[in-house]
Parts: C-alpha cells; structure tokens; sequence
C-alpha cells in the first residue's frame, strides 16, 4: 500500500523536466514540436523505468501488473485498518490519529544531521540560488517540492497512516541531497563558518551512526534528540511494530529451555498477534511448537506493542532490549493456584 504514496512525486517529476523545455522553446533554442518530443520520450524512459523498478521489488504486482498497484492506490486513499497506534504513551485507534503524525514521526526519527542541513539550505537559500545556473536553481525548487510535497498532501488529505514514518520514506531521498546542499552552503560561506561546517558534520555524524550500531538488526525504529532520544522514542511511540525481534526472544526461549537439560517436555508457545512467528522458529527448533490456544500455553512470546506484553503475566525468561527499553519478552506462564486461577 506504502509504494503507490510515492506517486506524489508523478507531477513534480513532469514539472521537473517540462521546465527547461519550456525554457528552451521561449527562447528560440528549440521548436514547439521538439520540446513536446524530448518531454514524451523522457516521460516514456522514467515512467518505464520507475515501474519496471517497482515490478522488481512487489512480488504482487508481478503477478497483477495493473490491477495490483490499482487496488493498492484506492486502498490506501481509505485503507480499513483500524487497529490501536502508539502516540505519547496513548493508545488511539488508527483512524483517530492527528493528520500530523506521519510527518511527525519523521521529524523525530530523521538524523540530526540532516535536519539541520535541511534547515541550512532554506536559511541560506538566496546565497545558493546567487551561486545556481538558471538550471540548478530550478532543480532546488523541484527537489524542495519532491521534499515538501508528500508532507503537506499527508497533512491535508487525512489518509490513514499508522506505524511511524514509513509511509513517507520516499520524501527521505530529496532531503537527504537538500540536506548535503545546506551543509555545502554553510560551508562555503569563508574560512571560519567552513571549519564549523566539517566540525559539526563529524559530531552530528557520529551521533547517529553510534546508535544505528547499538540498535542493529533494528535500525528502523531510530529516533533523534527531539524526540528525547530513542528510550523516550520509544516510550511515546513504540518501537518494533513487525515483531522481528520476537526471533531474537524466541531464541533466547530455546536457549532456556536447553539449560534445562534432557528430557524437557516440548513447549508450547502462545504469540498473540504473530503466531507465525513460532510456527516458523518451532519448524526449525523442536524444543517448541505453536499453539493458539493460551490456556494450553506453557508461554507467552509478547510484543510491547501497543502493551501487548501487560496482558499476560509470568516470568520473563527472554527479552530483546535496546537503549533500556523491551521490545520483545517471552514469558513463563504463572502456575495455576490450588483453586484454578494463576
């Protein structure tokens, strides 16, 4: 549903390269029926070319060429989900979050580094544009476009978008090059503003890359210093919402289980919202096996997804964590009292 956003960018692409055929035809430079010419054929290359791209990464759309990205577009306009997101600690459904939390999340979970140089290249903007050909000052205008653009159609269309900031990644591409554009602007400034420059893009580098290792194979649920760092991040806006770090906790399960020494019983593992995350561990692993009835569990695999893990307790005998904070826990199902209850 995420890759057809990128259609945004369809009328930006076509202003991009429309501009300077225009230019080129007021001049004199080119005729009418040149221009319309040089446009069609880059419009057949890049429109050919994208969706042969998308084919290649879209195993549905490989099978539906048409129909597949069709039904993605009108899906996601009114997408039906209306499960419960993360948003400063509460949790609303999907369809009651703010039209502001996509572009928020960006905000919070874009590096330091190129925010600022984002920053930079809109405060330095008239010493750029002196220094741009006629050319280069049209491609900033359409790369700010490129940039702005998705972000404000998220702002005004009301779209459902849940999960962080992954519905407008495709924007992350023009802010990263407007970005390095900020910094080279700041940096050519003269001598002193240049030696800053290289300073702070080593600081605001680091900062980053520390913690992009720290959070690996996690990478996508990072968030900056705005958002108050990523424990606070994750606090207010959770963190590993496709479970991938229940493989990580189940391992430690079967590390658990294996402590235990011959001749422990199979376990049977109840994971609410993802079981297919066990049945494909326990394929691999025979020291457990699937079950979707938690009353027969012997544990829970629990995400703290939206407080999926409060819901069941029990002793923690695995957990994924990253800077303090649990993203996934498996958890021993409390015995039974003498009167039936846990």
């Amino acid at each position: 549903v995420i890759r057809v956003g990128a259609g945004l960018l369809v009328p930006t692409i076509v202003f991009a390269v429309a501009w300077p055929l225009v230019t080129a035809w007021r001049s004199g430079s080119l005729r009418l029926g040149e221009a319309v010419r040089h446009w069609a054929m880059i419009g057949v290359w890049v429109a050919g070319s994208a969706y042969i791209t998308m084919l290649a990464f879209w195993p549905a759309a490989q099978i539906h060429p048409v129909l597949q990205p069709w039904q993605a577009l009108t899906k996601s306009v009114n997408f039906g989900w209306n499960g419960q997101v993360r948003l400063f600690g509460e949790l609303p459904r999907a369809m009651e979050l703010p039209r502001y939390y996509d572009p928020l999340l960006l905000l919070l979970q874009t590096p330091e580094v190129m925010l600022v140089g984002f920053a930079l290249a809109l405060l330095l903007m008239r010493s750029i544009f002196q220094r741009l050909s006629a050319s280069g000052r049209t491609q900033f205008v359409m790369l700010t476009v490129a940039a702005l653009l998705p972000i404000l159609a998220v702002l005004l269309g009301g779209a459902i978008l849940f999960d962080k900031a992954r519905h407008l990644l495709f924007a992350v591409g023009p802010l990263a090059v407007l970005a390095a554009i900020g910094w080279h602007g700041l940096a050519s400034l003269g001598k002193w503003p240049g030696r800053f420059t290289r300073a702070s893009l080593v600081l605001l580098l680091v900062l980053p890359a520390v913690r992009t290792v720290q959070l690996h194979p996690y990478e996508y649920v990072y968030f900056n210093e705005l958002a108050g760092g990523p424990q606070q991040g994750y606090e207010d806006f959770g963190a590993d919402y496709w479970f991938l770090s229940g493989w990580e906790a189940l391992e430690g399960l079967d590390a658990h289980l294996a402590a235990q020494g011959p001749g422990t019983p199979v376990a049977a593992v109840f994971c609410p919202g993802f079981p297919q995350l066990v049945w494909e561990f326990a394929r691999q692993h025979p020291s457990m096996r699937v079950t979707f009835d938690k009353g027969e569990a012997d544990y829970f695999a629990v995400s703290t997804r939206v407080d999926i893990d409060k819901e069941y307790t029990g002793e923690v005998v695995a957990r994924v964590q990253r800077h303090g904070f649990d993203f996934f826990m498996v958890k021993k199902k409390a015995p039974r009292s003498k009167r039936g209850k846990k």
